[in-house]
């Protein structure tokens, strides 16, 4: 019996963890960029126009951090 047959070849589970840190390195980075934009100061953006800004990129990175893990299964 060849067992190499039943192990999974290591090329896929390696690219299957790069996949999994891309998504968590793009769910940090809309991450820093929902904190940037709260941060940005009431002279460029109007108050409600910055928080809705960056609810929306802080809350693409938990679902980009949410699908890292079925995306690497």
């Amino acid at each position: 019996m060849d067992l190499s047959r039943d192990e999974p070849d290591p090329r896929f589970t390696l690219a299957n963890e790069r996949t999994f840190l891309t998504w968590l390195s793009t769910s940090l980075a809309l991450s820093a960029g929902g904190v940037a934009m709260a941060a940005v100061s009431a002279d460029v953006f109007v108050p409600w126009m910055r928080t809705v800004l960056a609810l929306t990129l802080v809350s693409l990175s938990a679902l980009c951090a949410a699908m890292a893990y079925p995306r690497w299964r």
